[in-house]
């Protein structure tokens, strides 16, 4: 999928894992994936880090504490 949204132009995908009272956030493997998937792809296109977080899931504090881990490319 990655090589199709290169060649039709794409530039950069943002990857956004879910974290609610089901699926919960792991940075540090989110982070190994997304390195795995630049690496495949070359980099192209880029793969900034997001995250669809659910106030619910009781991350806020986490949140506020550091904000880096839950906004887009850091």
């Amino acid at each position: 999928m990655l090589k199709i949204a290169a060649e039709f132009g794409t530039t950069d995908i943002v990857a956004t894992p879910h974290s609610d009272l089901t699926y919960r956030f792991q940075h540090e493997l989110v982070s190994d994936r997304i390195a795995k998937l630049c690496a495949a792809s070359n980099g192209v296109p880029a793969i900034p880090s997001g995250l669809r977080l659910s106030l619910e899931c009781g991350k806020h504090r986490d949140a506020l504490a550091c904000p880096a881990k839950y906004t887009i490319n850091g």
